[in-house]
């Protein structure tokens, strides 16, 4: 096994396998996964993808976000997923990921939860989550370390230059020229929640 890689990518995720997915052919990179790569949030998840429908609809995709979020939201993170969004999926498309369409053959647009006007993607209906996970996982160029824990990131002034992982009963460092972590959160902070079993800051 190698200790040493241009990037180490922690969780196996929509954000972590996106991730990969965006990095050159000849960057040497590994993804961790805390367990099997299914069991995160993303392979879960139902109902679908909100996302503007055109550039005309970012603002009122963002002011109906905001509006949802009741105060809570981080404006900037907000307006950087609307604006993004688009773009992701149009990506994704151009990779061969198929959403759900019309009779047409048009993207098949529904209306959701606090938003205005119809803007949520599905595939396979209330398996979103599940499609968008297989198609990354298809499309993963590197390497997945499973069952692994990360529990320390190394880091020395200021930089972090690898991590340190619990995997077959044994500690060990990994190194790398960059860390992502894209590990889903905290949920299991919470005595009762929906996320994956995984998704702890264990």
């Amino acid at each position: 096994m190698k200790f040493t890689y241009d990037v180490v990518i922690i969780g196996a995720g929509v954000a972590g396998l996106n991730t990969a997915l965006s990095l050159d052919d000849g960057v040497d990179a590994l993804v961790l996964a805390k367990d099997y790569a299914w069991e995160c949030n993303t392979f879960y998840a139902q109902g679908g993808v909100a996302v503007a429908v055109d550039d005309e609809d970012i603002p009122y995709h963002i002011k109906d976000t905001l509006n949802a979020g009741a105060g809570l939201c981080d404006e900037g993170a907000v307006d950087i997923l609307c604006h993004e969004g688009p773009i992701v999926i149009k990506e994704f498309i151009e990779h061969g990921f198929k959403f759900d369409e019309d009779r047409e053959g048009n993207l098949l647009y529904t209306k959701e939860a606090a938003h205005s006007r119809n803007r949520i993607l599905h595939a396979g209906g209330d398996a979103t989550g599940r499609h968008i996970h297989k198609f990354l996982m298809d499309l993963l160029k590197f390497p997945i370390l499973y069952n692994t824990q990360v529990t320390d990131l190394l880091i020395k002034d200021g930089e972090c230059y690898g991590v340190r992982v619990f995997h077959n009963n044994e500690i060990f460092n990994i190194y790398a020229k960059k860390i992502v972590i894209a590990s889903g959160g905290v949920g299991s902070v919470y005595e009762y929640h929906t996320n994956a079993r995984t998704i702890s800051s264990l």
